[in-house]
């Protein structure tokens, strides 16, 4: 396994439902080992196998739960 964490800056998460809502959604993705998501900063940071997840996959389950990836 090739574990890579990354942090995803995240908008639109206005309670602790949200994230929640958000953290649930990134631990279901294959290959994901942990995902920790915090409304204030608007942040998931994840921790992944690279050979299993590509970084665009994670940022695609953020905006179909309905939040947007801030670059």
């Amino acid at each position: 396994m090739s574990s890579t964490t990354t942090t995803i800056k995240v908008d639109g998460m206005t309670c602790d439902g949200c994230s929640s809502t958000l953290q649930r959604a990134l631990a279901a993705v294959d290959g994901v080992s942990k995902a920790e998501v915090t409304r204030e900063p608007g942040q998931a940071t994840v921790t992944y196998d690279s050979v299993k997840v590509h970084p665009a996959r994670l940022d695609a389950v953020v905006e179909d739960a309905g939040f947007e990836v801030v670059r």
